[in-house]
């Protein structure tokens, strides 16, 4: 496992955050905590698996370019189970950096498009 620094940039349509923290990386998994919420995101062939969860929350996103995909949001006090569709427009996997781009709904509802783009070093 080794340390490494990321640069995050996510956009919607409303907000861009920049945020730079450490996380670890062993072999096809990125790990970090992105303020309480621990994330962990899997690089597999052609396709990302991106999990948020704190105490509150827990989000499984699944990014497959040019696919949707349907993605699980738990609300942990409410007991709430909310299926989400991930319309996965770009992927781009380099060897340290991903780029994803997509279009996130509520059953047909559109809730908006976003960026997430992960830029990481060893440090």
């Amino acid at each position: 496992m080794k340390n490494i620094e990321l640069n995050l940039i996510i956009e919607n349509n409303e907000e861009k955050i920049t945020t730079n923290i450490f996380g670890t990386k062993d072999k096809n998994v990125i790990i970090y905590d992105d303020n309480g919420i621990e994330t962990k995101v899997k690089i597999l062939n052609k396709c990302i698996k991106i999990t948020r969860k704190n105490i509150e929350y827990s989000i499984e996103l699944d990014f497959k370019e040019k696919r949707k995909t349907t993605c699980t949001y738990l609300i942990f006090k409410e007991n709430i189970n909310i299926k989400l569709i991930v319309n996965t427009t770009k992927i781009e996997i380099e060897e340290k950096q991903i780029n994803i781009e997509y279009e996130l709904y509520n059953k047909n509802d559109k809730i908006g498009n976003y960026k997430y783009n992960i830029n990481f070093r060893e440090g």
